[in-house]
Order: C-alpha cells, then sequence, then structure tokens
C-alpha cells in the first residue's frame, strides 16, 4: 500500500503529522511526503520534512493505481498554501473518483470542501472560522471530532490523530468503518 501525505510547504502542523507517520509505519505501510514545492518543508513547532514530489509532479505521472490513498494536513500552512491549490485539488478528486480513501485533519477539510468533494456531504473541521468556510463550500459541518463516511475520514484536530488513523487504515485495508454489527439482519443501524 502507498499514502500520499499532503503537507504545506511552510506551517505544517507537527502534531498532526507525527502520529500519522506512526501508524503508517506501523502498519507497515509507505508512504510519502507531497507539496506544492519540493524542498525543506518547516512546521510551526520548527520540525522540517523532506519534500521530494510535488503535486504537479504526481499529477503528471498520473500512475493512479499505486496509490491507494491521500491524507491531508492542517495547519495555518494548509490554509495559506493548501485550500486553493488547483493541483491538489485535482489528485483527491482523481483518488476520490477511483474509490481511494481521501483524509483531512484540522484546517484541511477545506481542500475537500474547496475541491467540491463535500457538496451536501456531511464532514468536520477545525473550531472557528473554518466551520463558516466549509458552509460557504455546501459542506454540512456536524459537530464531532472525527467522521467519516463512504471513504472520506475528516478530524476536527490533532487531539484524535490516532482514531482517524484507525479509520483511515481499515478503509485501506478494505474494512468498512461504517459497518455497525447489530441484532438486525442487515447490519447496519437505521
Amino acid at each position: 500500500m502507498n499514502v500520499l501525505i499532503a503537507i504545506a510547504p511552510a506551517k505544517f502542523f507537527e502534531m498532526e503529522l507525527d502520529p500519522i507517520i506512526k501508524a503508517l509505519k506501523g502498519e507497515g505501510i509507505s508512504w510519502e511526503a507531497v507539496s506544492s514545492k519540493a524542498g525543506k518543508s518547516i512546521g510551526h513547532l520548527g520540525k522540517g520534512i523532506t519534500i521530494k514530489r510535488t503535486f504537479q509532479d504526481v499529477l503528471l505521472k498520473g500512475n493512479w493505481n499505486e496509490i491507494d490513498g491521500i491524507i491531508v494536513l492542517g495547519g495555518k500552512g494548509a490554509e495559506l498554501y493548501l485550500w486553493n491549490d488547483i493541483s491538489l485539488h485535482e489528485i483527491v478528486t482523481h483518488l476520490n473518483e477511483r474509490g481511494k480513501v481521501i483524509a483531512a485533519i484540522g484546517t484541511a477539510p477545506l481542500v475537500l470542501a474547496k475541491a467540491k468533494l463535500l457538496v451536501k456531504k456531511e464532514a468536520t473541521v477545525s473550531k472557528g472560522p473554518y466551520v463558516r468556510e466549509m458552509m460557504i463550500e455546501d459542506a454540512i459541518v456536524v459537530d464531532k471530532d472525527l467522521f467519516f463516511k463512504d471513504r472520506i475520514v475528516t478530524a476536527r484536530d490533532h487531539g484524535v490523530a490516532d482514531e482517524f488513523m484507525t479509520i483511515f487504515i481499515r478503509y485501506l485495508k478494505g474494512d468498512n468503518p461504517e459497518f455497525q454489527a447489530t441484532k438486525a439482519k442487515v447490519g447496519f443501524e437505521f
């Protein structure tokens, strides 16, 4: 399995990145950090990560069968660099159309909303002005720390990063975390 982690070229939030990488490594899932610019990206707390491929590189290669999912990181950098990045919008759209797992944490669900993946769909996002921004994009914002449906996972903040990654990985492995065992024969709660 191969996962892309979309990171802003500056001001990403390390508190989101660290548990994501830990969870992927723990499951033996390969990952690659991608951004709008190649080089060193420095987060809010001064931690850096090297970006080898850009969003445009991913689009030019266009080998969608080699990518199983994408996680978009939040932070102030997401607002500054990712929300309106057309190349990133194309990537999440292509992956979504192919049934791949799409995830965003913190302020990053706005990337999915601005890419029109959340029109009339439920999702969560960081509190504050981000809720209004999501509503402007016609997303239905739910007051939950974590929300997932139809292979799209959104989380409010790094406080639920472990649960966020558990759901993401379950989707990657072909499990459906939306399914709940019930006494009814259909298997879904109504």
